[in-house]
C-alpha cells in the first residue's frame, strides 16, 4: 500500500502538493498499485480532536504537522509513504521507525517565506535540519534545492520535479499559438508576498497596455496584503481579481490565449504553475532567479523589480513558439510518476 500524506488532500484545490497528490493517485493506480491521500482537509481528519481544538484555538500555523500527524496510524509495516512538507519530518520518522519506506518531500525553501512568523520560520528551519540528518529519503523538486542541503548539511536528495498539463504531453496541438493570442496577460498564484502578486499588479497599472491582467488565485483568509491587492485593482478597471478557478478546460484557455504569463515566484523550488503554463508553450515574464531560469530552460523574459516588469509590458514583441517549452522530459507526469514509483520501491 502507498500512501501520500501531508497536503490538504485531493482534488487538487491549493497548491503544488495537492496537484502531485492527485497526479500519483491516479497515475500510480493506473499502474496498478494501491495508492491512497490522506489529506489534512479529508472530513475524518477534520472530525479528531487535534482538528477540532486547532479550529477553536486559531492555531492555524501548526494545522499542517499536527493534523498530518494525526493520519500516521494507518500506514502498517512495509507499507511505503510519501510525506508533503518538511514541516512533517517528525511524522516521518515516527513511520520509519516502525517499518515504513517513507519518502520526504522538501518542497521549497518555507522557513523564507514572509507570511509566517518568526515562530513557524524557526520550525520551518529546525524541520529542514532534523530532515537532513535524518536516515529519511529525501525528495527534492528543483536542483537548487538539491545543491543547497548538499552545501550546507552535506545530504544527498532524489531529485524529482513537478509535471505540466497532462493533455498538453499528449496532443501537440493543445499549446499556444501567436493567431490564438487574446487581450489578456495572467497572473496564477496566491496572494502571499513571496510571489509578489501586489507589485506585479502595481507594474501592471504603470504599464501603458491596454490589454487586461487577469490574477488567478485568492488568499486563504483576507488580510492587509489581499486588501492592497484589491486597492490596486480597484483603481485599474484593466485588472481582473478572478479568484481561484479549478476548471482545467478555462484554466488551459488562459494559458493558451495570454499575451504572456507574468509570474513572481521568488521562494523555490520548481512552482507548478509555471511549468503547467510552459508545457503549453505560452510566453512568459518571470521574477528573474535561479529557481525561475532553471524551470524555464531558456525560454522568456526576467524582470527584477517593478520598474523592470513595467518596461517589459511596454515590450510588444513578446512571443511564445507553441512548442513544448524543456529541452528534456523532467517536466512530464509519466516520468515523474515512473521515478516515485522507483522510489517508493
Amino acid at each position: 500500500m502507498i500512501w501520500i500524506i501531508g497536503s490538504r488532500g485531493t482534488p487538487a484545490r491549493y497548491g503544488g502538493f495537492e496537484t502531485l497528490a492527485e497526479h500519483l493517485e491516479v497515475g500510480l493506480s493506473e499502474h496498478g498499485l494501491a495508492c491512497t491521500v490522506i489529506g489534512t482537509n479529508d472530513a475524518a481528519t477534520r472530525r479528531t480532536i487535534a482538528a477540532r481544538f486547532l479550529c477553536a484555538t486559531g492555531l492555524r500555523a501548526a494545522e499542517t504537522p499536527v493534523l498530518t500527524w494525526t493520519t500516521r496510524p494507518r500506514a502498517q509495516h512495509g507499507d511505503a509513504v510519501l510525506v508533503l512538507n518538511p514541516v512533517n519530518v517528525w511524522t516521518a520518522r515516527w513511520l520509519q521507525r516502525r517499518g515504513a519506506h517513507v519518502l520526504l518531500h522538501l518542497d521549497g525553501l518555507e522557513h523564507e517565506r514572509a507570511k509566517w512568523g518568526r515562530l513557524p520560520r524557526a520550525i520551518h528551519r529546525r524541520a529542514r535540519t532534523v530532515a537532513a540528518k535524518s536516515s529519511l529519503v529525501l525528495v527534492a523538486d528543483h536542483p537548487e534545492i538539491q545543491r543547497l542541503m548538499l552545501e550546507e548539511f552535506g545530504r544527498e536528495t532524489v531529485y524529482i520535479a513537478y509535471g505540466g498539463c497532462d493533455e498538453a504531453e499528449r496532443d501537440a496541438s493543445h499549446r499556444w499559438s501567436a493567431d490564438r493570442r487574446g487581450d489578456h496577460y495572467l497572473l496564477m498564484a496566491r496572494p502571499e508576498p513571496e510571489n509578489q502578486v501586489l507589485e506585479i499588479c502595481r507594474a501592471f497599472s504603470a504599464a501603458s497596455t491596454a490589454a487586461r491582467l487577469i490574477v488567478v488565485g485568492g488568499p486563504s483568509r483576507n488580510n492587509q496584503y489581499w486588501r492592497n491587492i484589491e486597492s490596486v485593482a480597484a483603481a485599474d478597471p484593466r485588472i481582473e481579481l478572478w479568484g481561484p478557478v479549478w476548471d482545467r478546460s478555462e484554466l488551459c484557455a488562459l494559458m493558451m490565449t495570454a499575451r504572456a504569463y507574468i509570474h513572481g515566484h521568488t521562494v523555490g523550488g520548481t512552482n507548478p504553475s509555471l511549468v503547467d503554463v510552459l508545457s503549453h508553450g505560452t510566453p512568459v515574464l518571470a521574477h528573474d532567479n535561479v529557481f525561475n531560469r532553471v524551470v524555464a530552460h531558456g525560454h522568456g523574459s526576467f524582470w527584477t523589480d517593478s520598474a523592470g516588469l513595467t518596461a517589459r509590458l511596454h515590450d510588444a514583441t513578446e512571443s511564445g513558439t507553441g512548442e513544448r517549452s524543456f529541452g528534456n522530459t523532467n517536466y512530464e507526469w509519466k516520468q515523474v510518476i515512473a521515478r516515485y514509483m522507483a522510489s517508493l520501491a
